[in-house]
């Protein structure tokens, strides 16, 4: 086994090098490896912060029986039902690493990863530190998703937005000094974080290596979609919205957070309104798209980041344009999905 990294410089306020946040929600099929793979983690000063997020399942005693036999240090948290982003938010209450990272329960990662992104972090005194994964699907297939940007300026992280948390380790002093935190919608929650996350980050690492194992399992929140599920982003939007404005943000980074929101909206969240089963559903969901941009963000059309044909489907477009360009993103959408 590798040994801790030498590159150790913990404040005194800080017990751990990482703490991993897992959020878990009926997941007694999964949660034993997921558990496992971090209790194998290379890095030594490593805490685990489990949420059980009101399971009906096995899932806490699953937890519990990793807890008595792991080396690593465990805290185990259990509240009612209150989804992903308030699980997590509780965790976040309880770190005590010099960096933060998150992993899902029914995911798992290579035993080396934690170790690898904490010496790159110290490395290049990095805020956030990036991997890839791997990714099986849901007919069984598995597909590597590590072509990361290596070197992104400010301006790439709100316009090629990677805002899966289990890619990610966040210095905790953003977090606690920024309020950084996830949304509690049923949805979404990880949009919010990663927004009010990005203007305060100076200095990024990325590691070019599939370190997390992902699974997309049938009935996942990413798998199905309804209006309901879709609409969890307008709720995230205005929070981030609030964010900027109480923070003095708009100023510089305004444009920036426009051309994030309006893509989302235009292409990932219209990607997954494909996976809406009713035609009607599907165009009154893009119905409220349209709406939801034209109040949110009239001047669009003046946003300088826009550039090429995205920039001209992004600042111009409405319900007809996301119509027509439905089947395309449908199509990639699907196929990140392997649905």
């Amino acid at each position: 086994m590798s040994a801790s990294p030498a590159l150790v410089s913990l404040s005194s306020d800080d017990l751990f090098c990482v703490s991993v946040v897992v959020a878990a929600y009926n997941a007694e099929d999964t949660i034993g490896e997921c558990l496992a793979s971090l209790d194998l983690q290379t890095l030594e000063s490593l805490e685990v912060v489990i949420v059980d997020d009101g399971s009906t399942d096995g899932t806490l005693r699953e937890i519990g029986e990793f807890a008595a036999k792991s080396a690593k240090s465990i805290t185990i948290l259990s509240q009612p039902n209150g989804g992903q982003g308030n699980a997590r938010n509780l965790a976040l209450a309880h770190c005590q690493g010099e960096y933060i990272g998150f992993l899902d329960a029914d995911d798992f990662v290579l035993p080396e990863m934690f170790e690898m992104m904490y010496r790159a972090a110290v490395a290049e005194n990095a805020d956030l530190v990036r991997c890839g994964m791997r990714c099986f699907t849901g007919n069984g297939s598995s597909r590597i998703y590590s072509k990361i940007y290596l070197h992104p300026q400010k301006g790439d992280l709100f316009k090629r937005m990677q805002v899966q948390p289990y890619l990610h380790l966040v210095k905790s002093t953003l977090v606690s000094t920024h309020q950084i935190t996830f949304a509690e919608t049923r949805g979404s929650e990880d949009i919010a974080f990663f927004l009010k996350l990005f203007p305060h980050v100076n200095q990024i690492a990325c590691i070019d290596k599939p370190y997390v194992c992902r699974r997309v399992l049938s009935g996942s929140t990413s798998s199905t979609a309804t209006v309901e599920k879709c609409s969890q982003i307008f709720p995230v939007i205005d929070e981030v919205l609030a964010y900027y404005k109480n923070h003095g943000l708009l100023k510089r980074y305004g444009k920036l957070l426009e051309y994030s929101c309006v893509r989302l909206l235009m292409c990932s969240r219209v990607g997954w309104c494909s996976l809406i089963e009713d035609g009607r559903s599907k165009r009154e969901m893009i119905r409220l798209i349209s709406s939801f941009i034209t109040k949110r963000f009239p001047g669009r059309s003046k946003n300088g980041e826009m550039h090429g044909m995205m920039g001209l489907y992004l600042r111009y477009g409405g319900k007809i344009s996301m119509l027509v360009a439905l089947p395309l993103l449908s199509r990639r959408y699907k196929s990140l999905l392997g649905v």
